[in-house]
């Protein structure tokens, strides 16, 4: 059988990790001290409270989007070269306290714990800090199943093909390591795609998705091969979409025989609006995102919106699975380019009109060696994040809440850096009313607006 992809499916739409948001009162996270004792706040998600510092800093580490702690993570205060330089290890809550008459003003702290990837953030302006500590290995659990009524589908003319592309729901932290996981293949087509090119069969489809609340939906397309055995100059027109139920994976779990319900009636148009093109990121595209809530944001990523073919029809925001719009562009220098990057978000309150905000700049200038790190980043942002990849594995995450551009890596052992090629991945995110002094990471990507990326390799 002629089996083809859609190599433009789904695209790391952003690299900005986990992060910090915007900033403002929230008395939940603003306890004061008592009898000149600062009380350890654990924060949900994670983030920034208590300021200003004065002596003491509690600091838990917990998993990521929970409050779950991790007990026996070492914690270093104190930036290279600083004179004041802290360690200490997080008890069964995932706490640790550090008291100093010399603690004083932003701090720079970093996280570690075996198997998980270090976090440093630079530029802590509160007392009590939440950090989360991702794996190195993202866990995920496993779906098989198939799609209703795909047999009834009418067959495929002469040079199509029907495809279907079976999609987790992601978190909203878009460039999160849980909504690109790597899918399986089979014979060169990933296992999680429905396939008729006019001869038939069954669709049996298999999916490595993330763990936790989750919604599994399939969007359906008609493509056109142009009759050309690439699938480059593929295009597609939108038969419809199949949606699931809502399900929560625990990692490492195996769910068989899930059906998805074909919806082809009853679909919304949707039109996009782009900015003006980049310098340098002449490809430009976006992807509707309906936010359902607690089971995260499904994506409807055909057919591929661009500036020349920016109509689709997507699910209705009413109804089931129901949610709120948001739109997120990508601008790259071509299709296959991951950086340098530009993305944008936007809040979609008419889906026929739904604008993208003009493209952030990507940094430039970045320089690394001798455990330092500079870059130039570009106006308007509000915070940035340095990633650190040993052996094709993220080791290790700067986020830099105060506006540094240049930093040296702080001393801790174990180094989470091996020898050899190191990849930099320097990001720049803009999130009106961020700051540093009073923050939660959960709305971080409620706040971003833009967000652009560059990358260097360097030796060690």
């Amino acid at each position: 059988m002629n089996t083809r992809l859609a190599s433009t499916l789904l695209l790391a739409l952003c690299a900005v990790p986990a992060c910090g948001p915007s900033g403002g009162s929230d008395d939940a996270i603003d306890a004061p001290a008592s009898d000149g004792v600062l009380p350890p706040i654990r924060i949900p998600g994670g983030g920034v409270t208590s300021a200003p510092i004065d002596g003491v800093v509690n600091v838990y580490v917990v998993e990521p989007g929970t409050a779950t702690p991790i007990a026996g993570a070492a914690v270093h205060l104190g930036g290279a070269g600083g004179a004041l330089q802290l360690d200490a290890t997080t008890d069964p809550d995932g706490l640790a306290v550090f008291r100093d008459a010399g603690i004083a003003g932003a701090q720079t702290i970093t996280a570690t714990a075996s198997g998980r990837t270090a976090a440093t953030w630079i530029g802590v302006a509160g007392g009590n800090v939440t950090i989360p500590l991702a794996p190195r290995v993202t866990p995920s659990a496993h779906v098989s199943g198939t799609i209703a009524g795909w047999g009834n589908l009418p067959s495929p003319s002469f040079g199509h093909y029907t495809l279907a592309v079976i999609t987790t729901s992601f978190t909203r932290n878009f460039g999160g390591p849980e909504n690109r996981l790597t899918q399986a293949t089979s014979g060169g087509t990933p296992v999680n795609t429905c396939i008729n090119d006019g001869s038939g069969g069954a669709c049996a489809w298999q999916l490595t998705a993330r763990t936790g609340p989750q919604i599994h939906t399939a969007v359906i397309v008609d493509g056109d091969s142009q009759l050309t055995s690439s699938t480059a100059d593929d295009t597609y027109d939108l038969i419809g979409y199949a949606v699931g139920s809502p399900m929560t994976l625990g990692a490492g779990q195996q769910v068989n025989g899930e059906s998805l319900t074909i919806v082809s009636a009853a679909l919304t148009g949707f039109t996009a609006r782009f900015p003006a093109a980049a310098p340098g990121l002449g490809r430009a595209v976006a992807i509707p995102m309906l936010d359902t809530g607690a089971n995260g944001m499904i994506p409807m990523p055909l057919p591929t919106l661009t500036a020349s073919n920016a109509t689709t029809q997507v699910l209705p925001p009413s109804g089931a699975p129901g949610g709120n719009y948001r739109l997120v562009g990508l601008a790259t220098p071509s299709a296959t380019a991951a950086a340098p990057f530009s993305s944008s978000f936007a809040a979609v309150t008419n889906l026929g009109s739904a604008t993208l905000p003009a493209w952030l700049p990507a940094p430039t200038g970045i320089t690394s060696g001798g455990g330092s790190i500079g870059f130039t980043a570009p106006a308007g942002t509000s915070l940035a994040f340095a990633n650190l990849s040993s052996g094709g594995t993220a080791a290790w995450t700067i986020t830099v809440l105060d506006g540094a551009t240049s930093f040296r890596l702080p001393p801790i052992s174990p180094d989470p850096l091996s020898g050899g090629t190191i990849t930099l991945d320097v990001t720049a995110a803009e999130a009106p009313g961020f700051t540093p002094t009073m923050f939660l990471i959960d709305d971080v990507t409620a706040a971003l607006t833009r967000a652009s990326g560059a990358s260097a390799t360097f030796s060690r």
